[in-house]
């Protein structure tokens, strides 16, 4: 959607604040269309800590952490940063699905 191409290039071009800003409404929001494209925004950021902060998040407090890391995948080059964060969180990401 265009909002989730508007956030991304928010996200890439900003730093920590307009991320704090839409991890904010990501937190605060229910709705399945514009968490979507939240999670698309904020799967753009080249900052690896704020990276693994979003990544941390999914996998604790939400179930939608596959959708996270597939949107942070097809970021390149942010797939070598996902799949070392599947690596590192191997067994909690199996636990929570088994």
């Amino acid at each position: 959607s265009l909002r989730s191409v508007a956030y991304c290039n928010a996200i890439k071009a900003g730093g920590a604040s307009e991320f704090d800003f839409l991890f904010n409404q990501l937190k605060q929001n229910n709705k399945a269309n514009v968490k979507s494209d939240l999670l698309i925004g904020l799967s753009c950021t080249k900052d690896n800590y704020l990276l693994d902060k979003f990544l941390n998040d999914r996998l604790t407090n939400s179930s939608d952490i596959v959708i996270s890391l597939r949107y942070v995948i097809l970021r390149s080059p942010s797939y070598l940063f996902a799949w070392n964060f599947i690596k590192n969180n191997w067994n909690e990401i199996y636990e929570k699905f088994v």
